[in-house]
């Protein structure tokens, strides 16, 4: 009787023993999660931003290229050309009691303009340098940019604009070279500072 009685009270401690150990490793295995789960919150970022080297995707900063070209007119001339292409056109310009010998490009802008020869037209100033006058037609127009206006130059600006150029200076506006005074000397003081009357005379 007394050896049964020992045996149970054995059973007994070692059942307790063994839910000891049970409940043990519950507590430790519930502590870890709680630490990795604090660990977690103390690593994150505290701005909601994802850390670096996560996958982000950044697209490459494109650059811009000013377009290549000379800033010429499409389909226009230089002024070599126009040169290369002098032809036996003659001109008289006569403002008040001057007249200036001229000579006209042989291109189609001249061949058109030649048409309305002999003609006066009553010509506008503008920045002391040109006299133009608009024509109520429009003219072939083969424009480019010339590296330098000179003295004398004449040309058309757009398809019906005429200039005469009096004094030298560089420009970036497009003209249709049209001809020029063979000797410019005492043009400017023949035209002044005012609209004035020139006369265009072929011959």
């Amino acid at each position: 009787m007394m050896k049964k009685t020992a045996a149970a009270i054995f059973i007994g401690l070692l059942v307790l023993s063994l839910a000891g150990c049970a409940w043990n490793i519950q507590d430790r295995t519930a502590d870890m999660g709680r630490s990795q789960a604090s660990f977690k919150e103390r690593d994150a970022p505290q701005d909601g931003t994802r850390r670096q080297g996560s996958e982000q995707s950044r697209q490459p900063q494109a650059s811009f290229q000013e377009p290549a070209g000379d800033g010429r007119q499409p389909g226009g001339i230089s002024p070599e050309k126009a040169q290369e292409e002098e032809g036996t056109y003659r001109l008289q310009i006569i403002i008040g009691d001057q007249s200036f010998s001229a000579k006209l490009y042989e291109n189609e802008t001249a061949r058109a303009l030649i048409k309305t020869f002999p003609v006066t037209l009553e010509m506008s100033e503008m920045n002391r340098n040109e006299k133009y006058y608009y024509f109520s037609q429009e003219f072939p127009a083969n424009p480019s940019v010339p590296e330098k206006i000179n003295a004398g130059d004449l040309m058309l600006y757009g398809g019906d604009c005429l200039v005469l150029f009096y004094e030298s200076f560089t420009t970036s506006y497009s003209y249709t070279p049209v001809g020029y005074l063979e000797d410019p000397t005492g043009l400017a003081q023949a035209v002044g500072n005012a609209e004035i009357q020139v006369s265009f005379q072929t011959g």
